[in-house]
Formats: C-alpha cells, structure tokens, sequence
C-alpha cells in the first residue's frame, strides 16, 4: 500500500477539501502510481511478488482517445492479491479510512462517480468473476462481500448486487455482451445514495457511438451494511485464477468522484462517431404464399456496433421495418408478382447496401386450399390419452376444416370449424382413423388418411406426471430414455423420510456418458409449461441437470447448478446466482415455454427469477432432461410435470395435482387476492390506480426477468402508483396481504 506522506497534512486540513477527486495519467510512459497516489487513491498491487515487472500501473498515450491513459496490468501466473491470497489476482485502486473525504462516503450521502475504461479485442473474463468495480464498505462483520460489483465474465459484462446478510440479494442486476465492451472505450456514470433504503443510477455508454450498453435504475435498493463505518470505491481488475485465463492489460482514463453534485464529474461528448454501415443481409428467400401473403427469410447481418433493424422493400416501397429475420408482407392482390429486397439499419441510422432481391407472386385467385399437415397424435401413434385433443397444420388459402374420426377406414365427418385443433371425446385402448379436409370457395383438399391406438387416461390431465416410484420410462408412457451410462454412480428410488408414501427419484451421469429422459411435443406446439421438484443427489454435486425445449423451430435450453441458473441457449446466454444451495433442499422450479420466450420461476415466486429469449434454430420438438456434456451431473427428483400447450405462470391455469409436495419455500397464491384486484389504466404513462380488499397491502413492482423496479409501497383499499420513471415494457406488479396470501397482474408501462 503507497502514499505520500503529505496527504496526510492534507487529511489534518492542511489543504483545502475539493468538490471532486479527479485522477488522469500524467505522461505517456513510466509508472502511474505518483498520478494516482497524489489523487487520493491507496493502491493494491501484487508487486510483493512479481517484483520483476515493476509497477502494476503504467501510463501510455491512447489515440483514440487523444490523452494518456492508465494501464492496469494483471498477471494470471506471477501475480496473486498482495500476497495474502493464492487464488486470485489483484490490481486495485481504492477509497479507505484513510484516504480524503471524497473517497469514503458516509451512511446518507450521495455519491457521483465517472471514468472510462476499454477491454483488450482478445479480453477474456472468468466464470468466477473478473471484477472492474466494487463498492465496498469498511467496518462491522457483514463487509467481506462487496455491495456492487462491474464484472467481466465469460460471455457478458453485468452489475450485480449483494445485500449482505440481513438485505435482500439482487444479484445481477444489469447485463451486457461482453463484445460489447472487447476493443471500445466506454464511459461509466454512477450515483449512489449510500443507505440500506439507498437510491442507484448506472449507465455505461460506447465513447465511440454515445450508445448506451448498460444501465439499470432502483430508487430503493440495499447499499449498506449493518455496523458499517463508510462506503468506498475500488477500480482495477481484481479476478480468479484459472488456467483458461490470460495476461490482461485493461485500461483505464479520468476517474472523478464527487459528494457535491454530478457536474463536478461531467461527461464526455462522443470520440468518434459511427459512420460504417453494417453488411448487407444475404439468402433472402420465400418461404411460404397465399392468396394475399408472401412469407420472407433472410440471413444476419453484421456490424461493429450491431444490428438495430431490417427495411424490407417491396417493388422499391418501403414496406416493413422489423428486427428479427423474417417478416409477413399482408394485403397483397392475388396472383400478383413482386420484387423484395431487404437492408439492414444500425443504431446511428447507418443503412447496409441491398440484399439479393426476390420475385414473387400471390396464389392465383382460383387456387385450391393447401394440404393439412403434421398431424397430431402423429401417424401411427401408440399410447394415446384419450383426453388429448387433434391438432394439425394448415395449409394456404384455407377457409375451413371439416374433421372426419372414426374407427373404420371410412371415418365419418364430426364437425365443420375455422381452427386447427378439434377435441373429440376418445374411447380407451382404441384405434382411430382420422383425415382433415381444407375448403374454400375454389373447393376441396384432403389429408391423407392417419390413424392412432388410445391408451388409458390420464387422471393428473392436463399435467403428465411423473412422481419418481422408479425411473422415468418405467413410471411412465411419456417419458422415453435417451441415454443411459452402462454402469450409472446413482440410478435408485429412495424413500422420502419426512412421508414413508412418497418416494424420490436420483440418478448420476459420469463425467463422459450422458443420462437423459425425453418427452415428444408436437410440430404444432408453440408453448409448454414444465415444473419439478428437485434438489441435488449428493452433497458434492455441482450440476444438477439440464432442462432443454425444442419447440416452434427454436432451442432453449436451462442448466442448474448449485449455485446458479443458466439459460445457455438464449441470445446472449445470460446466468443467475440462487438465493440457496440446490444441494441443502428440495426447490421447486417452473420453466414456461412461448416460442422463443423462456422465463424461469424458482419455489413459485410471483416475479420471473430469469427471462430471455433464443435465436437458435431446430427442426425437432422435444422436452428433454438429464445431462448432457461435460462433468457428472445428478438430481434428486421429487416429480416432473408437464403440460403442452399453455405458457403459465405461478398461479394461472391448472392447479398442480394436489398429492404433490411443495416444500417450505413455495408462496401461498391466493386466487380470492387475485379476484380482487383492480389495476387501471393499463397500460399506464405516468400513473395507475390499484384496487385492494380492505386492510393494508405491500406492493412491488418487478420487470420481467425478476428484477425490482419499484421502492416497497403500502396501499389500502386504493392507491395511486408513480410509473414515470420506468422505461416502457412489460412488468409484474406483485401484492402481498397482511397475512402472506400473494397475487399479482401484468402491467404494460407505455
């Protein structure tokens, strides 16, 4: 640890106190620590131990930036944290005790801070952690963990959040790819209200684009500690040792930190702006036409700062703008030709060069309905419930279906309807013929003729559920196994020992074999609600499994961890630490499936513990469990339920077959509290009125991947709610009563 000794004259007020704390690299070489030190800052360095190297900090001049720049350097080999601990690496700067008022904040205070710093192209972050902040405080027993956190992991950037031990952990609050941030100067602005009911505002923006990457705002969220004596700031890089890791140089530019107002610590206008146009989509391609629609695909395109959205153009007219990679043109003249070409637009307007473009027409007036397609049951199916229903594929220029069922070759019609789904009544341990016929005004197409065996019926209908007396394609009809290791460290039924009439199924996979279960979905199916039971089979299993959904031609995929949840398919993959270890007890998990969609819910909370959303394709339809790759995974399963065709939250639809045990940790829904509850205008702007039962009420206000949006409010019978300051979207407004019953209702914030 360094500084100077007049800075201590300086504490005793030998000097007068600034409104801000301001640190900038000196020169364009040498050691950075004489800049930093005369700043105020202590420093933390593993020069104890790398002694060859020198100074941790160096200076350099940046040209992009036109300044010099500190360089922070780490060493994942030679270096270690001061050396006092082994496992990790540590480059820090910092705020204390003994540092100048500027740098440590007191409980109340509000706090400015602003400075830049740019990842290598190549950068690498830890799936630990690979931290570029903290905000820490010093004193008391709860201050070994950081209440902040900027941390590079190994596919994203994200803030996270610890609320010690006695406040509610947040975790990561805020997130971002890490390519983001790999090659680019960023600016990061934070204030912080230093309290346990504390108020923070973070943005980071690209210097280059002035784009915002990251930002995240709670006017009431936990920024102390219990017995704590100040707040402080550490910048740097502080990180896990691991062998997949690299010598990193991260550097850093104009720290400012200030307790006055944030125009002490301004901003800075763009360096450079975005002039290059992304690349030109590509493989534009028809891929479906009726009497008055063209169905449209194409390939991404890149650029440096991303895609923001696609012009689709039609005889040179644009048409439709979107963001994704397919597109519907309606309200076309039948039997018509036309000309399509697509162009990619990025967030400063920047337009590619045109695609390939396409010619295509609208069926002819007088076309004859499309063939019906993809039958559910599928052909030849066994095992049937006979209280699942039909579903089919329509084709073009469809007006109407008439269904023939029966059991002979020559089945007779049932009925004459607009959809694509009929739910017949079904007889056990039967064999049934069924064809669909598509009609409109030009005539008729008929389906081939399929056909499929009934099975017994489901009495947990519409769950299918497996309760683990054995394993999955024993206990069940539904469940087929996919793969098994020849000899399995745990493939057993064991007996609840809290309830002698419940049983637990557990299993293991090796390191290199996979055990896993399936369970076939249909072409039709777009949503799927899944829920479990599960906990960890031993005390030293890191995984637990993988939960995988292919569905609607998209691939999601959730792994659990101890530790942690992962949705590892979405775009980007984003991960989310457990308030628990999965390997203490028993939790519930619910994973609610609509098309690309996919939300996770941990022991039925209100609120979505992780939500994001796939790109990655599949031409299968499947739910799938167990473990695939890499280490040894193994659950203890409680039970395992499914229900195609419904996307449900905790609360809504069907109620979980009542021999299911739920565990400690499950809410109490109320439907009576649901009823009840009026919420209006929605969508709202600035405000919206709540209706209550009599007696006080705790509101809160969550966004759709679970994080808090709102302070904790109390409303009586009828309350008025601010929503101003929330950025537009989707949000949960959770109500808890009095005695613990919750319910809650969507809001759309415009």
């Amino acid at each position: 640890m360094r500084y100077l000794v007049f800075l201590s004259l300086f504490l005793l007020g030998a000097c007068p106190l600034f409104a801000q704390v301001t640190s900038t690299a000196s020169g364009d070489s040498g050691s950075g620590y004489p800049a930093l030190i005369s700043s105020g800052f202590q420093i933390e360095d593993p020069d104890c131990v790398h002694t060859d190297f020198g100074p941790h900090v160096t200076q350099q001049y940046d040209a992009e930036l036109d300044r010099n720049v500190f360089v922070f350097h780490s060493h994942i080999e030679e270096d270690n944290d001061r050396c006092q601990v082994f496992d990790r690496v540590r480059m820090e700067i910092k705020g204390s005790a003994n540092t100048i008022p500027e740098l440590r904040h007191g409980l109340g205070t509000t706090s400015w801070y602003r400075w830049k710093f740019r990842l290598d192209e190549n950068f690498i972050g830890a799936s630990s952690f690979t931290h570029l902040f903290q905000n820490k405080v010093v004193g008391g027993a709860d201050s070994g963990f950081p209440v902040l956190t900027i941390t590079a992991r190994a596919d994203r950037v994200e803030l996270k959040h610890d609320g010690g031990d006695t406040g509610a952990d947040l975790g990561s609050v805020a997130r971002a790819p890490i390519e983001e941030f790999r090659g680019r100067w960023v600016e990061v602005y934070m204030r912080q209200v230093h309290g346990e009911n504390g108020e923070l505002e973070m943005n980071i923006k690209d210097m280059q684009t002035g784009r915002t990457i990251m930002e995240y705002q709670n006017d009431d969220i936990d920024l102390w500690r219990t017995g704590a004596t100040l707040s402080r700031p550490k910048f740097g890089v502080y990180r896990s040792k691991n062998s997949v890791l690299r010598d990193e140089q991260v550097l850093f530019a104009n720290f400012c930190v200030s307790e006055s107002a944030e125009s002490f610590c301004p901003g800075e206008a763009i360096v450079q702006p975005d002039t290059e146009a992304p690349s030109a989509p590509s493989g534009l391609t028809v891929t479906g036409t009726s009497f008055t629609t063209i169905d449209l695909e194409w390939e991404a395109s890149t650029d440096d700062f991303g895609v923001t959205a696609y012009q689709l153009f039609q005889d040179d007219a644009l048409v439709a703008t979107v963001t994704g990679l397919d597109t519907t043109v309606a309200n076309l003249a039948s039997g018509t030709s036309f000309d399509f070409y697509v162009r990619a637009i990025d967030a400063a307007g920047n337009a590619s060069a045109i695609s390939n473009t396409v010619t295509a027409a609208t069926d002819d007036v007088n076309a004859l309905p499309g063939v019906a397609t993809n039958p559910t049951p599928a052909d030849g199916a066994t095992e049937v419930n006979p209280r699942f229903g039909l579903a089919w594929t329509a084709g073009n220029n469809t007006d109407e279906f008439e269904v023939f069922l029966g059991t002979t070759t020559d089945p007779p019609s049932i009925g004459t309807q607009t959809g694509g789904s009929a739910q017949p009544e079904l007889t056990e341990s039967t064999t049934y013929y069924w064809r669909v016929d598509a009609t409109n005004s030009n005539g008729t197409t008929s389906s081939p003729l399929w056909s499929f065996t009934t099975g017994s019926s489901n009495a947990d209908f519409p769950w299918d559920v497996f309760r683990g007396n054995a394993r999955p394609e024993v206990e069940t009809s539904f469940w087929s196994l996919n793969t098994a290791p020849a000899a399995a460290p745990v493939d057993e039924v064991v007996a609840d020992p809290s309830m002698p009439s419940n049983n637990f199924y557990g299993f293991r996979s090796t390191e290199n074999d996979n055990f896993k279960w399936r369970y076939d979905l249909s072409a039709q199916d777009t949503t799927v609600t899944i829920v479990a039971r599960i906990r960890g089979v031993r005390a030293d299993v890191s995984s637990l499994m993988h939960i995988e959904v292919r569905m609607a031609g998209v691939r999601q995929k959730v792994r659990i961890n101890k530790s942690n949840v992962k949705l590892e398919r979405s775009s980007p993959a984003v991960d989310r630490d457990v308030p628990f270890n999965w390997n203490d007890d028993f939790h519930l998990v619910r994973i609610v499936v609509e098309n690309k969609f996919m939300s996770v819910y941990l022991d039925e909370e209100d609120a979505p513990f992780l939500t994001a959303s796939t790109a990655e394709g599949t031409d299968r339809a499947y739910v799938e469990f167990g473990k695939s790759g890499g280490a040894d995974y193994g659950s203890m399963v409680d039970w395992f339920i499914v229900q195609r065709g419904v996307a449900q939250a905790p609360g809504e639809g069907a109620a979980l077959p009542a021999d299911l045990l739920l565990g400690d940790f499950v809410n109490t829904f109320s439907p009576a509290l649901q009823s009840a509850l009026q919420l209006f205008p929605n969508p709202a702007n600035e405000s919206f009125t709540l209706l209550t039962p009599p007696g006080a009420h705790r509101v809160r206000i969550f966004s759709a991947d679970g994080r808090v949006a709102s302070p904790l409010l109390t409303v009586s019978e009828r309350g008025q709610v601010d929503v101003s300051k929330l950025t537009k979207g989707l949000y949960f407004v959770l109500v808890r009563s009095a005695e613990g019953s919750v319910a809650r209702m969507k809001l759309i914030k415009q």
